[in-house]
């Protein structure tokens, strides 16, 4: 596992020829679904984006990096992600009361899917994972087994009481600031908080998001909507240090790890050694 240095750097207002670096931020399950909008809009647009993309995400939006660059590459289409994701929810205005629980079976189908060497050599320097540690904020840029990318994946989704998969490192948004992002950066956001980010959307709310993040991409791309608004604050950190110390102790004592998960993720692995073996061995 190898994580980037933070550095501090300026934004752009306007968009450049082609897009160099995407990021998705938190913002739960109706982030998710304004995302659906944005990576369908971006994948109609593809001549707009940099060859050598490069893609950043926290939280919710870490899975949302990821599925972009799958969609990118034609190895999954937009329908096919809505298709899971409406499958994986269910019902409607439920409160998600175990993200664990949720995104689990969602990477166990899209992996199921996949050639792990080949989305291995296409995420790898591309997509950038936030995660928390007490200490600090990191990106995590490479992997090279699809265990160590679902467990980083779900490291970056790690909230006290709503998670049950890890105690040590928290959601990539509680340590996230604008500084840690590239110059010329495109930056996508859900002004939805907790615990209402939580709860699975009314069909009409979930058309309304999708459409969001349709309408939020396009007027990106035709130079109506630069890098900076009044709304995007709701990307700083909103946690001062005292606050940040208390949600991992919270975290580390109130959360029950459940055995499963990492059993399930191993399991997921075990489909992809055999296709992992000459890669090894070469």
């Amino acid at each position: 596992m190898r994580i980037a240095e933070n550095g501090t750097c300026r934004h752009m207002r306007r968009p450049t020829k082609r897009i160099a670096n995407l990021f998705f931020s938190h913002g739960g399950i109706h982030a998710m679904y304004m995302y659906v909008g944005a990576i369908g809009t971006l994948h109609q647009n593809s001549h707009r984006l940099h060859p050598n993309l490069r893609v950043y995400g926290c939280s919710v939006g870490a899975f949302a990096a990821l599925l972009v660059l799958l969609v990118l590459k034609g190895v999954v289409s937009i329908d096919e992600i809505e298709h899971e994701l409406e499958r994986a929810l269910g019902g409607t205005e439920r409160f998600q009361s175990d993200f664990t629980r949720l995104a689990i079976p969602l990477l166990e189908t899209l992996f199921h899917k996949l050639d792990g060497v080949k989305v291995l050599a296409l995420v790898n320097h591309r997509l950038h994972i936030g995660v928390s540690s007490a200490a600090s904020f990191e990106w995590v840029f490479q992997y090279k087994t699809i265990h160590e990318l679902c467990h980083v994946l779900m490291l970056s989704a790690n909230l006290p009481l709503i998670s049950s998969y890890d105690r040590t490192y928290l959601d990539g948004g509680i340590r996230f600031e604008l500084r840690f992002l590239p110059i010329r950066t495109f930056i996508l956001y859900n002004l939805t908080y907790f615990p209402k980010s939580c709860i699975v959307p009314a069909n009409e709310t979930k058309r309304k998001l999708v459409s969001y993040g349709v309408d939020f991409t396009s007027d990106y791309l035709s130079n109506k909507r630069g890098l900076y608004d009044k709304n995007l604050h709701v990307n700083e950190n909103r946690y001062n240090t005292a606050v940040i110390y208390l949600m991992f102790a919270l975290h580390r004592t109130l959360t029950v790890e459940n055995v499963e998960w990492s059993e399930r993720l191993q399991r997921l692995q075990c489909l992809h050694r055999s296709s992992l073996r000459p890669r090894q061995s070469a």
